[in-house]
């Protein structure tokens, strides 16, 4: 079968959108989906842009959050069922880890594609990366909850841990949508402040009208924090950040950092309770996580809504990414592979 989808071809330069051979004759494990949201985030720049060094894998698919229909399964597979909807995530959960299915392209041969790469219209999924949802979950949230909102609920509950102990305010390095995510659901966990470092005009100006507390570096001066997140990436918000902890505050790195990249700290408070910590996906089990997510979603009332950005078509992805670099989307943009 075909599909349309945004392959990275070469590091650095825009996707192209090609049409793809695929099989529908699966491996044990892999699951065939009928994509209809995807969401667009940081990491997926990261990748074009190799962040973390030079690509082994080109040319690629990408994208790793998102919703789509189950159309067929793979031997074995027990997780999903065809005609099921279902969220796909990033990080594994239950089910069997499959061989990365292969595309092809008349001009470029074979396209790797990994365990989940979902910008396309039709994909071939692990089925540890799938997760069954209700139909009347809001789909463009879910489109958004394998990476955004999972990464966001893991960080808080796992690693700050802020469902106990302290009550400081929280300070968010970065509003782009993990930091909107990580402030929203914060505030939804436990009443609490939450402070905000945003020099991108659009971002900032998001974080006020939320009514979080827009502040500049100069403005830590008089204030400290048992809970830090940085997901900006940058070193000098990271030393920034670490500077405004409490003695036994804690810091966690969210934003990927380039490769090569250095900061600069006084260790002396990590011998005294001080914590700066590297996340991985917000430490997530996806099988314990995602349910008590998605019941504090329901929660929220539609309050999460304001992540939600503009909504573009496959073929307007290089827009969409463009805008992310800028600093001008409004929200997480999502891309719209239905046919």
């Amino acid at each position: 079968m075909r599909s349309k989808a945004a392959v990275l071809v070469e590091s650095r330069q825009p996707l192209q959108v090609l049409d793809l051979e695929l099989s529908e004759d699966l491996n044990p494990g892999q699951v065939l989906v009928k994509m209809d949201l995807a969401g667009l985030c940081g990491s997926q720049i990261g990748e074009i842009d190799a962040v973390k060094g030079v690509d082994q894998y080109l040319p690629h698919l990408l994208g790793h959050e998102g919703v789509g229909l189950v159309l067929k399964v793979g031997p074995g597979v027990t997780r999903v069922k065809e005609g099921e909807r279902v969220l796909a995530h990033w990080m594994r959960g239950r089910g069997q880890s499959a061989r990365p299915a292969i595309y092809t392209h008349e001009l470029y041969g074979k396209i790797n594609s990994g365990q989940i790469a979902i910008f396309s219209q039709f994909a071939i999924v692990s089925e540890d990366r799938l997760s069954p949802i209700s139909e009347g979950i809001d789909r463009q949230i879910a489109a958004i909850t394998g990476c955004a909102l999972l990464t966001a609920y893991g960080v808080l509950v796992n690693e700050l841990k802020i469902e106990q102990g302290a009550s400081s305010p929280l300070l968010v390095v970065g509003f782009g949508g993990i930091g909107e995510s990580i402030a929203l659901m914060a505030q939804a966990i436990r009443p609490l402040e939450v402070y905000v470092i945003e020099p991108r005009e659009v971002a900032a100006a998001k974080a006020a009208s939320l009514g979080f507390r827009v502040v500049s570096r100069a403005d830590l001066s008089n204030l400290e924090f048992d809970w830090a997140v940085d997901t900006s990436g940058a070193p000098e918000s990271i030393e920034v950040a670490y500077e405004a902890l409490s003695a036994r505050g804690t810091l966690s790195l969210v934003g990927v950092t380039p490769k090569g990249s250095t900061i600069s700290i006084d260790p002396m408070p990590l011998h005294y309770g001080r914590t700066l910590q590297g996340s991985f996906g917000g430490s997530v089990e996806v099988d314990r996580d995602l349910p008590k997510l998605i019941d504090l979603i329901t929660s929220m009332n539609g309050s999460l809504d304001s992540l939600i950005g503009d909504i573009y078509q496959l073929s307007e992805i290089n827009v969409a990414i463009e805008k992310f670099r800028q600093g001008t989307s409004s929200g997480r943009s999502l891309i719209d592979l239905s046919l």
